[in-house]
């Protein structure tokens, strides 16, 4: 009887403490409440899959904004950059392979240029895991809706500019961007 009273005892102990870890293992809630905005200079670096029309493609890249100014370098493992999408007030150029080509808007050159829109606007909110403001959006299970796109957060970590997703994936029923986040600075 007392071995019972022990094996019972150990069983929940463990109990005890397998619930918590349970729930330290799952992930972090989406941050809540009001928009936060973003700092006006950040960077953030991580590696891009792209898939479209059946197709899929990986990538590292490196977001700059400093002085409303965005730099986005698509680069290699090795750190050659083989794309740069840049926008200011002036609009957005995409250098690729020695030429550089130039629209009014990223949505506008991606999707003359790869025959996808690359939604430039609202990416840095939801790379932060946040809905862009001024727009309808609609929550879900395991993040958020706007703008046609389903966006996914996992993965939340401690950055500079507070809590985060480390993983965001985009998708719609032609394309699906995901990115993994390294650092954000």
């Amino acid at each position: 009887m007392n071995a019972t009273r022990h094996w019972s005892g150990c069983i929940a102990l463990l109990g005890a403490l397998t619930l918590p870890g349970c729930a330290w293992l799952s992930p972090p809630p989406a941050p809540s409440g009001a928009v936060q905005a973003l700092p006006a200079s950040w960077a953030v670096a991580g590696r891009l899959g792209v898939k479209a029309a059946g197709k899929g493609s990986y990538a590292n890249f490196d977001w700059k904004r400093q002085g409303g100014v965005d730099t986005f370098d698509i680069t290699t493992p090795l750190g050659q950059t083989v794309a740069r999408l840049s926008r200011d007030a002036s609009g957005v150029r995409l250098t690729a392979r020695g030429e550089t080509h130039q629209a009014d808007n990223a949505e506008q050159l991606t999707q003359s240029l790869l025959g996808w829109a690359l939604p430039l606007d609202n990416l840095p909110y939801w790379l932060a895991g946040l809905p862009a403001p001024g727009q309808a959006s609609a929550p879900s299970v395991d993040g958020f809706e706007q703008q046609g796109w389903r966006i996914e957060l996992a993965d939340f970590q401690d950055t500079p500019f507070g809590r985060r997703p480390g993983r965001v994936q985009l998708s719609r029923p032609d394309l699906e961007l995901r990115f993994a986040m390294h650092q954000w600075h």
